[in-house]
Order: structure tokens, then C-alpha cells, then sequence
């Protein structure tokens, strides 16, 4: 286990501080990207420092791989569930009413679908909380 440099730990903070905030009268859709967004940085961020340990590499764009991630969670002593982190990211779940947040993000954000902006507002109050536990769970290693 190790601890984030001074350096990193203002590089998180500052991503922080610049998340979108979530407008009142925003739709649950809307709010929902925002705040996948936020999580979505964060995480990429958290990975980006755990591949990066010994040298010096530019930051990835490609897809956060659950297994690296929860290795780079537990690299850095960034406790979250385990259960939650695959609601958020397992691209394993595509089922109506079961998908994971991933995969609602890229169907409304890549082609706008209807049924998944439908199954984000049926969904909204089970990722929210999620979204909170996350930020709050980086937060703590600041």
C-alpha cells in the first residue's frame, strides 16, 4: 500500500474543486452524465497514478478496466465497495434494468437512447449514492 504524493493529492483536489456542480431544475438524465463524468475523471485519474508508479507515462484515454482499478484503489488505500464499483463499470451488465452505469453513459451519450435515459431515471437514486461514495472515498485519502 502507498500513498499519493503531495503532488498528486492537489492534482485530485483541484479536479475536485472544478467538478460540475448539478444545476437545480437539471434533469435526472443530465445530472446523471454530470455526475458519471466526475466519477469517470476521478477514477482515470486514480488509475493514470497507479500505472505510473516507477516512470514517467502520459495519460491514458482508454477504458478504465475494473480489475487495474480496484488494484489502484487498494494501491492507494481508497477503500470503496466492491459491488458498487461494478454497478459503475461493468460492461458485463447490459440487461434492461440491470446495466451498469458505463454502459447507460455510452448508450445516452453515444446514440441518446431513449430506453436508457428511460432505465437512468428509473435508476437514478440507486448510482447517485454511488457517485457520492466515490468522490467521498477519495476524498478521505486527501
Amino acid at each position: 500500500m502507498a500513498e499519493l504524493s503531495n503532488q498528486q493529492k492537489k492534482a485530485l483536489r483541484k479536479l475536485q474543486a472544478s467538478k460540475p456542480l448539478c444545476v437545480a431544475g437539471l434533469g435526472k438524465a443530465e445530472s446523471f452524465l454530470l455526475n458519471y463524468i466526475s466519477f469517470e475523471a476521478q477514477a482515470r485519474r486514480v488509475l493514470h497514478y497507479y500505472r505510473c508508479r516507477d516512470k514517467i507515462r502520459a495519460e491514458s484515454k482508454a477504458g478504465i478496466p475494473i480489475a487495474e482499478l480496484k488494484k489502484a484503489m487498494d494501491h492507494f488505500a481508497i477503500p470503496f465497495d466492491e459491488v458498487k464499483l461494478n454497478a459503475l463499470l461493468d460492461s458485463k451488465l447490459d440487461k434492461r434494468n440491470g446495466k451498469s452505469a458505463r454502459n447507460l453513459r455510452n448508450g445516452m451519450v453515444h446514440q441518446w437512447l431513449e430506453a436508457d435515459c428511460k432505465e437512468v431515471e428509473k435508476r437514478f437514486d440507486e448510482f447517485f449514492p454511488y457517485f457520492r461514495e466515490f468522490d467521498a472515498a477519495i476524498r478521505r485519502v486527501l
